[in-house]
C-alpha cells in the first residue's frame, strides 16, 4: 500500500512539473537557468547597479547580467554551496552579499568577492550606511559594524531567543534604520543608538512570523513567512492585512512608479497599488499570456526602472520580460484586435478599415460600431487575400485562389463583379485606382483589366497592346499620372498623353529590364521601384534615374517593402524588421521588437502612410501602425545607457571588473608601439529589450563618417597615434544616445626601449657621418700638405743635383772605379741596412767603405745620376714595401713604419710620390683591391 502511494505521489509530481509553463519562441519573457550560466539553480534577490547591470543572488553565488552575458561569482569555503540571501550596493559602488557563510564584498575595481566581518558566521539582511558603517541582521540580532568594531543589539531579553532574529533592514524616509524581527517592527535612531520596538503579535494571527519589509512615506509593508502581507500605518501604528496575497512572502520591493512588487513562495507574484493597497496584477502559472510565469515559487519579484519585470524562482532560475517602447501597436477596435492575425493587405480611409488576411477579410466601421468577418467561403473559397481597395460604393477584394469579389459596406453583402468576365479562375495580384481617370486597375495572371466608372471592363494583354507578356504583378502611377506596370519582361510604361503602352524608347542604362519591381511615389516628383534586391528611382521625364546605394548593413538585405514619407526619410522593411533612412542615405535607424514590431515578418509591399501621418504595415502578427510625429518625439526624448563588454585590447580579453571600471570612468588606455593596440568591444544597451537587429554607430575624435555595426558585431579601433582620442558610440538614428569614451594612447615599455635604441642608432649614424666627413677633410688637407712637401723636396733635390754636377764636371772617375764603389755600397746596404738610421750621412758611408766623400758623391751624382739621399731613400722605400707585405702596417701607423725604415716624414712622402707616383695611402688602397 505504501509503495502504491509513493508511486502515485511521484506521478503527481511529474505531471505537475510537466504542466509548468516554459517560455516558447516569441514569448513575452526570457528564461535563464543554471545551464545558461547561473551560479545556482534558485535566484533569491535581484538588483540593478549604478551602471544599469543586473546583479543576481543565487543559491550558490552571484551573477551579473547585461542582457547579453551572464558572469558568475562564486565564493565561500568551496566545500559546500554558499546560499546567498540578498545583494546590495553602497554609494561607493561596493557590492555586498549576505550568505550562509557570512558577508562578502567586492570593492570597486576588485576582481573577486572577499569575506568581511568574519565574526558574522551567517547573515540574512544588510544595510550599507554612511562611511564604512554596516547594519547587519541575522538570528543573533542587529549588528552595527563601523569598519573596525562590531556591536550587537538584542531585540529579546535573552541572546538565544528566536525573537532576536533580524530578517530585513531598510532606510526610512525619516533618516532612521527600520528593521523587522520575528515578532516586531523596530526602528533605530543612528545619532542616539536608541531602538524602539513595535510588537505586532497582538495585531496578527498568533503564528505570524515577520520576514520582509518595505517603507513608503508613512507606510510600512510587512511580509510574513506564513500569513501573507500586512501594511502598518507608521503614524497611527494600525496594522491591516492585504487580502488575497499568498501566505509565504519572500520579497518586497518598490518600483519607480511607486508600485509594490511582492514575491511569494507558492502563489506567484503580485503588483500592489500602494495608493489604495489593492492588487493590480497577479502573476502565476495559470494567468493570461501577459501575466503568466513558469513557477509559482517566486523567491524574488523586481521591476526595474525600464518597467522590466524580473522573477527569481526556486530551482527554475530567472525569467524577465522585455522593455518595450510601444511605438508600433496592433490595430484594435474595442474588443477586436488584429494581434495574432497574418495580415496580407488592408485599406484604411476616414470611414472604414478593411483588412485582408489568410482567413478572409475583416471590415470595421467605427461609426456604426461594426466589426464584420468576411469568410473565405464568401470569397469563392479564396483564403489568401492579395489586395483590397475601396472604389465607388464598394470594396473590391482580390484573392490568390478565389478570383475577385466586391463587398457592399452598407449591406454587408458579398457578390461577383457584374462584368462579362469570370474572375473565379484568375489570380488577381493587385487592385489600384487610376487617379487621372478614376478607373480601377486589376492586375492579373491574364494581363490588365480596367474597370471604368460606367461599369465597362477593358482587357489589355500582349495580343492587343504593347503590354508585356505574362502576369502583371504590380501597377503604380507617377506624379504625372503615367502608369507603370511590372510583368515578366520587366517594366511597361503607359504614357497618359499618348494613351499607349511603351516597352521601348527607355534611355540607356535604365532599369526597365529588371523583373519583379513594385512602384511607389516619392518626393520631388520621383517615382521609386523596388524588388528584393534593389531600389531604383526616376523622374517623370526619365532624365534623372539610378539606384539607391545603402549602408553596408542594409545593402545585402532583402527589400520587401518601401515607402517615402515625404518628410526626409525612406522606410524599408526586410526580414529583420523595419528601417528608416534619411534621403542622404547616411543615417540608418532600426525598428524591431523593442519598438513594438513583434512579428515574424512584415508583409511584402505593405508599408503605407495615410493623410494623418500614420505609418501602417501588415505583418504576421497583426496590422501595426505608428504616428510619425510620436516617433520624432520619441527620438528626441529617448536616452539609452550603452555599455561595452567583451573588450579586447591587443587581442587580450579584459575581465568583467575591468570592463565595469571602464564603464564607470569612460576611459581606456591603449599602448603604442609605432601603432596603437587594436581595440575591440561589443556594445549593449542595458534596457533589456529584444535587441536583435539593433544597429550601433561609432567614430573617433568626432571626425569622419559614423561606422555602422549590427548588434552582434564588435567595434574595431586601430592605428591611433599617441595622445588622447575620443571614441563616440550611439544607437544608430538616436543622437541623444551618444556616449563618449576617452582613449589614451601611451608608449609601451618595448616602444620606449626601441625608441631609445633608435635614437642611439640615429646619433651614432650622425656621428659616423660627421666623423667621415671630417676625416675626408683631414685626409684631403694631408694630401695637399704631402704634395706641397714633395714639390719642395723635389725642388731642393734638383738644386743639389745641379750643384753636384757642376762641382764634379772637371774631376771625373773612370767607369770601372765607379762600378767597384757602387758594388761595395749595395753590399753594405743589403747586409748591414744602415739606411734604417734616419741620421745616416754620406760621410758615414764613405768612412765605412774607406773612400773619400767626394768620390762617393761623384758616384751618386754622375754615375747613378741621382743624389745620395735618393739612393738611400730608395732602399728605405723597398724596406717599407717589404714590411707592408709582411702586414706590419696593421700594427703600426704609416709614419711609424716609415721611421722604422729610416725615413724622415718629409722625405718619406716625397720619395714615395716620386718613385710610386702616388701617396702611401693610395698605394695601400690599391694593394687592398688587388
Amino acid at each position: 500500500m505504501r509503495t502504491t502511494i509513493l508511486i502515485l505521489s511521484w506521478l503527481c509530481l511529474v505531471l505537475h512539473i510537466g504542466a509548468m509553463h516554459f517560455p516558447q519562441p516569441g514569448s513575452t519573457f526570457r528564461n535563464l537557468t543554471y545551464r545558461d550560466g547561473l551560479s545556482g539553480t534558485s535566484v533569491t534577490d535581484i538588483m540593478t547597479d549604478h551602471n544599469g547591470e543586473i546583479w543576481l543572488a543565487t543559491s550558490n553565488g552571484v551573477n551579473t547580467y547585461n542582457g547579453k552575458r551572464l558572469v558568475s561569482f562564486r565564493f565561500g569555503d568551496g566545500a559546500r554551496h554558499n546560499f546567498v540571501y540578498h545583494i546590495y550596493e553602497d554609494d561607493s559602488h561596493h557590492i555586498f552579499a549576505t550568505s550562509r557563510q557570512g558577508i562578502y564584498c567586492i570593492g570597486y575595481g576588485d576582481k573577486q568577492f572577499q569575506r568581511i566581518v568574519p565574526e558574522i558566521q551567517s547573515a540574512e539582511a544588510l544595510l550599507p550606511w554612511t562611511g564604512d558603517t554596516l547594519f547587519i541582521g541575522n538570528r543573533d540580532g542587529l549588528h552595527i559594524y563601523d569598519g573596525k568594531k562590531l556591536k550587537t543589539i538584542l531585540i529579546a531579553e535573552t541572546p538565544m531567543d528566536l525573537a532576536n532574529s533580524v530578517r530585513d533592514i531598510r532606510r526610512g524616509t525619516d533618516g532612521r534604520v527600520w528593521f523587522v524581527s520575528k515578532l516586531a517592527l523596530n526602528v533605530l535612531t543612528p545619532q542616539t543608538g536608541k531602538v524602539e520596538s513595535w510588537p505586532l503579535a497582538d495585531k496578527m494571527p498568533v503564528s505570524a512570523s515577520l520576514s520582509r519589509m518595505a517603507i513608503s512615506k508613512n507606510k510600512c509593508y510587512i511580509g510574513t513567512k506564513n500569513d501573507g502581507l500586512y501594511v502598518c500605518d507608521l503614524t497611527s501604528k494600525q496594522v491591516k492585512a492585504i487580502p488575497e496575497v499568498g501566505y509565504v512572502v519572500t520579497s518586497l520591493k518598490i518600483d519607480k512608479q511607486g508600485k509594490l512588487c511582492v514575491g511569494t513562495d507558492g502563489s506567484g507574484a503580485y503588483l500592489i497599488n500602494m495608493a489604495n493597497d489593492s492588487i493590480e496584477r497577479h502573476f502565476r502559472t495559470d494567468a493570461n499570456e501577459h501575466d503568466r510565469i513558469i513557477s509559482n515559487a517566486v523567491y524574488c519579484y523586481y521591476r526595474d526602472d525600464h518597467g522590466v519585470d524580473w522573477y527569481g524562482y526556486f530551482r527554475y532560475g530567472l525569467t524577465h520580460t522585455f522593455h518595450l517602447e510601444q511605438l508600433f501597436r496592433p490595430y484594435r477596435y474595442k474588443s477586436f484586435t488584429t494581434e495574432g492575425m497574418s495580415v496580407r493587405c488592408y485599406s484604411v480611409d476616414k470611414d472604414y478599415i478593411m483588412i485582408g488576411t489568410t482567413d478572409g477579410c475583416y471590415f470595421i466601421d467605427p461609426r456604426r460600431d461594426i466589426v464584420h468577418h468576411i469568410t473565405p467561403s464568401q470569397l469563392a473559397g479564396g483564403h489568401i487575400v492579395t489586395s483590397v481597395i475601396r472604389y465607388g460604393d464598394y470594396y473590391y477584394i482580390a484573392t490568390y485562389d478565389g478570383g475577385l469579389r466586391r463587398f457592399n459596406p452598407q449591406t454587408m453583402a458579398v457578390s461577383k463583379v457584374p462584368v462579362d468576365q469570370d474572375f473565379d479562375h484568375i489570380t488577381v495580384t493587385q487592385l489600384v485606382i487610376n487617379p487621372s481617370w478614376n478607373s480601377l486597375g486589376i492586375a492579373t495572371s491574364q494581363g490588365l483589366f480596367v474597370l471604368r466608372p460606367d461599369g465597362t471592363l477593358v482587357h489589355f494583354d500582349e495580343s492587343n497592346s504593347k503590354l508585356g507578356r505574362g502576369t502583371v504583378s504590380n501597377i503604380s502611377f507617377d506624379a504625372k499620372g503615367n502608369g507603370w506596370l511590372s510583368s515578366e519582361p520587366g517594366l511597361t510604361r503607359y504614357d497618359i498623353k499618348a494613351q499607349q503602352f511603351q516597352q521601348e524608347g527607355f534611355p540607356a542604362g535604365f532599369f526597365n529590364d529588371v523583373k519583379g519591381l513594385r512602384g511607389a511615389q516619392g518626393h520631388d516628383g520621383l517615382q521609386f521601384f523596388y524588388n528584393s534586391d534593389d531600389i531604383y528611382y526616376t523622374d517623370t521625364r526619365l532624365q534623372h534615374f539610378g539606384r539607391l546605394e545603402f549602408s553596408h548593413l542594409l545593402d545585402k538585405e532583402l527589400r520587401l517593402s518601401f515607402v517615402d514619407d515625404m518628410q526626409g526619410h525612406y522606410w524599408v522593411s526586410n526580414e529583420r524588421g523595419l528601417f528608416r533612412i534619411d534621403y542622404d542615405l547616411k543615417h540608418l535607424q532600426y525598428f524591431g521588437e523593442g519598438e513594438g514590431i513583434m512579428c515574424q515578418f512584415i508583409t511584402d509591399g505593405s508599408l503605407h502612410i495615410d493623410h494623418q501621418q500614420q505609418l501602417w504595415m501588415g505583418t504576421s502578427n497583426g496590422l501595426l501602425h505608428a504616428n510619425l510625429k510620436d516617433i520624432e518625439k520619441w527620438q528626441k526624448r529617448v536616452k539609452h545607457n550603452i555599455l561595452l563588454y567583451q573588450i579586447r585590447v591587443g587581442g587580450e580579453l579584459l575581465t568583467e571588473i575591468e570592463e565595469a571600471m571602464i564603464s564607470d570612468q569612460k576611459r581606456l588606455t591603449l599602448t603604442w608601439n609605432f601603432t596603437s593596440e587594436a581595440l575591440q568591444a561589443l556594445p549593449v544597451v542595458t534596457d533589456y529589450s529584444r535587441s536583435a537587429g539593433r544597429i550601433f554607430e561609432y567614430r573617433i575624435d568626432h571626425k569622419g563618417k559614423w561606422v555602422a555595426i549590427n548588434d552582434e558585431q564588435p567595434l574595431e579601433v586601430r592605428g591611433l597615434m599617441l595622445g588622447r582620442h575620443l571614441l563616440s558610440i550611439r544607437v544608430s538614428g538616436l543622437q541623444n544616445t551618444a556616449k563618449d569614451y576617452e582613449l589614451y594612447v601611451v608608449p609601451s615599455w618595448t616602444a620606449v626601449v626601441e625608441l631609445i635604441l633608435l635614437l642611439v642608432a640615429i646619433g651614432l649614424f650622425v656621428w659616423w657621418r660627421s666623423y667621415r666627413r671630417n676625416t675626408k677633410m683631414l685626409l684631403s688637407e694631408r694630401d695637399s700638405i704631402e704634395e706641397a712637401l714633395v714639390e719642395m723636396e723635389q725642388a731642393h733635390e734638383m738644386t743639389e743635383q745641379d750643384q753636384e754636377r757642376q762641382k764634379y764636371e772637371r774631376v771625373r772617375m773612370n767607369e770601372a772605379e765607379c762600378e767597384k764603389i757602387l758594388c761595395h755600397i749595395h753590399k753594405y746596404m743589403e747586409t748591414q741596412k744602415p739606411y734604417q738610421n734616419p741620421e745616416l750621412k754620406m760621410a758615414d758611408v764613405a768612412e765605412v767603405l774607406q773612400v773619400s766623400p767626394s768620390k762617393l758623391s761623384q758616384v751618386f751624382n754622375l754615375y747613378l745620376n741621382e743624389s745620395y739621399y735618393e739612393f738611400i731613400n730608395n732602399y728605405r722605400l723597398e724596406e717599407f714595401k717589404r714590411r707592408v707585405d709582411a702586414g706590419d702596417n696593421e700594427r703600426f701607423t704609416l709614419l711609424a713604419l716609415s721611421e722604422q725604415c729610416g725615413f724622415k716624414k718629409s722625405s718619406f712622402f716625397a720619395t714615395f710620390r716620386r718613385v710610386e707616383g702616388m701617396t702611401p695611402t693610395e698605394y695601400l688602397k690599391k694593394k687592398h683591391k688587388l
